[in-house]
């Protein structure tokens, strides 16, 4: 029961902290400039890259969110480090279309263990497994990896 309320509290934290940066914008007067260097870009780029790989090794085969009608603990809490992850390596100066493709990742990943987290139907896992997949591949053919 603790390690199910620490994974509610990872969660919690991961939806509040991505959702609470502030915003600022830019006066109108002044000209537009790059937020960062294509060196910048590449960087943060192979930064997001090695952490999406470190969080993704190894999780072939280890069964899914639900096992034998139990919640797979270490399964959620995976996800969700792997979520963490994520997000603390897309900075902003990674670029626009790989910065997407990693929140999709975390969407994708997020609304997976929330449901498992709430019971839902099988089906329904099945249904948002298939959605993580699809963007665990997007996110591995940008950063090159085999997946």
């Amino acid at each position: 029961m603790l390690v199910l309320i620490g994974g509610t509290a990872l969660i919690t934290y991961t939806l509040t902290s991505r959702s609470s940066t502030p915003v600022v914008e830019t006066p109108a007067s002044e000209p537009s400039t790059p937020a960062s260097s294509a060196g910048d870009s590449a960087v943060a780029k192979e930064r997001l890259c090695a952490a999406f790989l470190q969080t993704t090794k190894g999780s072939t085969g280890r069964g899914g969110v639900v096992s034998d009608g139990e919640l797979n603990t270490a399964n959620v809490l995976r996800i969700v480090a792997s979520v963490v992850t994520i997000q603390r390596a897309t900075t902003n100066d990674v670029a626009p279309d790989v910065a997407e493709l990693a929140n999709a990742f975390v969407d994708g990943k997020l609304a997976l263990a929330n449901a498992a987290l709430a019971n839902e139907s099988i089906e329904e896992l099945v249904r948002l497994n298939g959605l993580g997949n699809e963007a665990t591949r997007n996110l591995a053919d940008a950063c090159g990896i085999a997946y």
